[in-house]
């Protein structure tokens, strides 16, 4: 996501508040049209911009990242990614049923063993600030939307 992308967001939502402004001083309906269609494409860009930056809202405790049963046995203390079974492995494994039956069964088996415990998920706290900006803004179009239809 560049600077001109959040420059054309931030500036689309400033010209949108100014004529909103000016449609609630004045009562000119046509200003708080002019919003509306300024808020429309902010929302696009804006969306675009929280899809791409916010962070993943979920992450495990950093401690568990690199835990002996996480990969395959003779792996320990290798994190899950690194210990990831190449592509043409697992599809050479898939085609064969007995394979992926055995495959289905291990991950089955590592993943609802009775001695587990229970690995606690974390919410990152930067996930709430484009959530909570997201939630304000729709309630804003929401409110500017009923506000310029009531004007007639």
């Amino acid at each position: 996501m560049s600077l001109p992308v959040l420059a054309a967001h931030a500036g689309l939502n400033l010209a949108g508040l100014g004529c909103w402004v000016g449609f609630v001083a004045s009562g000119w309906r046509a200003a708080g049209w002019l919003a509306l269609c300024f808020m429309v494409p902010a929302i696009g860009l804006g969306v675009s911009a929280v899809s791409i930056w916010t962070p993943y809202p979920v992450r495990r405790p950093q401690a568990e990242a690199t835990s002996p049963a996480s990969g395959p046995p003779g792996r320990a203390g290798t994190s899950y990614r690194a210990a990831a079974i190449p592509d043409h492995v697992l599809a050479r494994t898939l085609d064969d049923d007995a394979a992926a039956s055995g495959l289905v069964d291990d991950l089955l088996a590592r993943n609802i063993s009775t001695g587990a415990v229970a690995r606690p998920l974390l919410i990152d706290p930067r996930a709430l600030v484009p959530f909570l900006h997201g939630v304000l803004a729709i309630s804003t179009f929401m409110l500017a939307t009923l506000a310029a239809i009531s004007a007639g």
